[in-house]
């Protein structure tokens, strides 16, 4: 759990989403511009982003730093996003630790695949940014982090 989730529960409000700027989020991709750009758009949406280019390193930032979310890429060396996804659901629920796949694979074996192996969503390249920001949203709401959007109101706007 973030230090930003753990305040939010220490106050007593969690029936209040966090804001995106008390959100962390750590992006796994071997491409350094993919990782750099969704970085860069992140962040000036209010997310606090950390970035990983492999298996290895994600495994050790998500131990030593607490994560909200995670951006996975499937195509990586060494370790691909689908084996990196296994591991981390060895330890962490799709609720403690939501997992979106981030990947050009766009064929239904490997929509269903990621998502049997526990992946919170999927999200194909090129990236919809907006899309991508509703997904991560929607992520948060699903684990019980949120947005910032006190749960009352989310009830209304869906009347």
């Amino acid at each position: 759990m973030s230090r930003g989730r753990e305040k939010a529960v220490e106050a007593g409000c969690e029936e209040t989403f966090m804001s995106p700027q008390q959100s962390r989020l750590l992006i796994v991709d071997d491409n350094e511009m993919n990782r750099d750009m969704l970085a860069r758009r992140l962040s000036r949406s209010g997310y606090l982003v950390d970035v990983a280019e492999n298996a290895r390193q994600l495994i050790q930032h998500v131990k030593e730093n607490g994560l909200d979310l995670v951006l996975l890429d499937i195509e990586m060396p060494e370790v691909s996003g689908f084996d990196a996804l296994k591991m981390l659901r060895k330890d962490y629920s799709p609720s403690q630790l939501p997992i979106i796949m981030v990947t050009a694979r766009n064929q239904r074996e490997d929509i269903v695949r990621a998502l049997n192996l526990g992946a919170n969503d999927y999200l194909t390249k090129p990236i919809d940014f907006p899309v991508a920001l509703a997904r991560i949203s929607l992520a948060f709401v699903t684990a019980g982090i949120g947005q910032g959007i006190p749960l009352q109101s989310m009830q209304i706007l869906s009347i």
